[in-house]
């Protein structure tokens, strides 16, 4: 991480010049370089490696860098959407990035990039919980206010609804032995218990 930091800050004074170049100027750990800068607060620098990344990939098989990319594009999305003042802005942003991230997950399921996305689903839920509690904080009409409640519990309902499909699901495949993809079927079993327990 120390590493990766002290790269990163001559890039920071150089005003996002990875977003300039070519791919050509990364070595290897793309992901992991750009994971970190995320880590540390450089929103601005990771979304330009992002960017840099994926222009270079040639998109030809669902484990390319820039395939990977795009989980952290969702997780910077949602960092993005915690800086907008505006809080009905930022509930729009936030339950789209629930919506572009749910129909990410439907295409590609059975990727590694799809159960990163669906481990952040928790963090997204939060953040509109806490949006919308903050929004109702400040509302003084009621009729806006059950509506708010109604939309959150809704919204809560489907994810919370959607992971226990997804338990029962992959529960009863493990009961009747999981056959060739019993591995496959115990982490995404274990996987929507946690997100579960999370989003509760």
């Amino acid at each position: 991480m120390m590493r990766i930091v002290q790269v990163s800050l001559p890039l920071v004074a150089c005003g996002g010049i990875a977003a300039a170049q070519s791919s050509a100027i990364l070595g290897q750990e793309n992901v992991e370089f750009a994971r970190a800068l995320f880590d540390v607060g450089y929103l601005d620098l990771a979304e330009g490696v992002c960017a840099v990344v994926e222009r270079g990939d040639d998109g030809g098989d669902q484990a390319g860098e820039g395939f990977q990319f795009k989980a952290l594009r969702f997780e910077l999305r949602l960092a993005g959407a915690k800086r907008v003042d505006d809080l009905n802005a930022r509930k729009q942003l936030i339950q789209k990035i629930i919506e572009d991230s749910n129909a990410f997950i439907g295409e590609f399921a059975r990727t590694n990039t799809a159960s990163i996305v669906r481990d952040k689903m928790p963090d997204a839920y939060l953040q509109l919980g806490e949006t919308l509690t903050e929004i109702i904080d400040r509302e003084n009409d009621p009729a806006v206010i059950t509506r708010l409640r109604g939309e959150g519990r809704d919204s809560f309902t489907q994810a919370t609804e959607s992971l226990k499909e997804r338990m029962d699901r992959f529960g009863e495949r493990l009961e009747d032995g999981g056959g060739v993809d019993r591995a496959y079927a115990e982490g995404q079993y274990v996987q929507s218990w946690y997100n579960l327990a999370r989003t509760y």
